[in-house]
């Protein structure tokens, strides 16, 4: 999504950018660390087990079919809707929330705190699952956080805030 974003401010909107190339590129690659390491974990070690048991799953798969409906499931469709229902408001605040961010931002930006967002729900589940947070999730994570303060140009606005804002940038 962010490169995305950036190729098209760049050719369509004839933007340029300064240090955003590289605060981009941390957070995709930081993301994608992330992502992979846990994929990997999680369902990569599982795969040897589907190759043993596959025909005891095709087998059961065929028997499910065939079986009649089983009567608690007949509560399933009152339960949706309650989900349903307990899901509207944060579900309203969370769309109108991105449609208010993209009324006050550049599509860099947006897709930067989507981004993020999605990048903390993933870290949160690994926290949340108590799943281990390996050496991979580390490098992905540093590479966002410095990847966003680098995109928020956080060094330079401190300066300016200090009252250091002579100093000169490269």
């Amino acid at each position: 999504g962010l490169i995305a974003s950036i190729l098209i401010g760049i050719l369509v909107l004839g933007r340029h950018y300064t240090v955003k190339y590289l605060s981009v590129l941390m957070i995709t690659l930081g993301t994608i660390i992330c992502t992979f390491a846990s994929a990997e974990h999680l369902h990569t070690l599982s795969l040897p087990g589907f190759l043993i048991t596959g025909i005891s799953i095709v087998d059961h798969v065929a028997r499910f079919s065939r079986s009649a409906p089983l009567p608690a499931l007949s509560q399933l469709p009152g339960l949706c809707l309650r989900a349903q229902t307990l899901a509207l408001p944060p579900g309203y605040l969370c769309v109108s929330s991105v449609f208010r961010l993209t009324s006050e931002c550049t599509a860099l930006t947006v897709t930067l705190v989507l981004t993020l967002r999605k990048f903390l729900s993933l870290v949160f589940s690994i926290i949340y699952f108590q799943n281990p947070f390996t050496l991979h999730h580390w490098l992905g994570t540093f590479m966002v956080f410095n990847g966003t303060l680098l995109f928020l140009d956080i060094i330079q606005k401190t300066r300016e805030a200090l009252g250091m804002d002579n100093v000169k940038r490269e």
